[in-house]
């Protein structure tokens, strides 16, 4: 389980992904709106309810993590193609100035 100083940052996280965590919190627990609130805020709370909040906010930072992770992957894999197309239009155009040259 978590200390306190480790959900805490848990919490931070995610606040770093979601602007306003309580309507999404609220649906994945099943819990009120209010209920939320008051887990957020740190107030005590019923300990089956504190562990379903517990679980949806250590799930959302979960899937966070990963899209975030999927979306530089890809930014890697765009950039990775596009640095290879210019260096083919780059050997292209070398080969293009070559023929030109020796055409004159």
């Amino acid at each position: 389980m978590y200390t306190k100083k480790e959900f805490n940052e848990q919490l931070k996280t995610l606040y770093t992904y979601y602007k306003e965590p309580i309507d999404q919190l609220a649906e994945r627990s099943g819990l009120s709106r209010p209920t939320v609130t008051k887990f957020l805020e740190g107030n005590a709370l019923r300990s089956y309810n504190q562990d379903k909040l517990i679980e949806a906010v250590l799930k959302m930072n979960e899937e966070a993590q990963a899209k975030r992770k999927s979306l530089q992957e890809r930014g890697k894999r765009i950039i990775q193609l596009e640095l290879a197309l210019v260096a083919r239009n780059n050997t292209g155009n070398m080969n293009l100035s070559h023929k030109n040259s020796g055409e004159q």
